[in-house]
């Protein structure tokens, strides 16, 4: 059974943009590349996504890696047939998890 995962990034700073890319990089393996586009509701600042199948859980560890990154806002999630977990992150209100 495989586990579906997404990334969305709402909004990150044009100098961390290859930061993130390295850690999803890290944890999701290297073949992975974001499409960053301009995020027209806070100037200077990129959003992506990126989805993926794996064979374990890995939003925790995406979650945990992205929030070092204080100015990000960004939503992870895990699907599988069994349910799935969600985890989300604003500068102002931290890491929160629902299942």
């Amino acid at each position: 059974m495989l586990i579906r995962g997404s990334v969305y990034i709402h909004s990150c700073p044009a100098a961390l943009k290859h930061h993130v890319e390295w850690s999803l990089q890290s944890i999701l393996g290297k073949g992975i590349s974001l499409s960053w586009r301009t995020q027209p509701l806070q100037a200077g600042t990129y959003r992506a996504e990126i989805t993926w199948r794996e064979k374990t859980s890995k939003a925790s560890e995406v979650a945990t890696a992205l929030r070092s990154w204080h100015y990000l806002r960004f939503e992870v999630r895990d699907e599988s047939d069994n349910g799935g977990d969600f985890y989300r992150f604003t500068p102002e209100l931290g890491i929160h998890r629902a299942s």
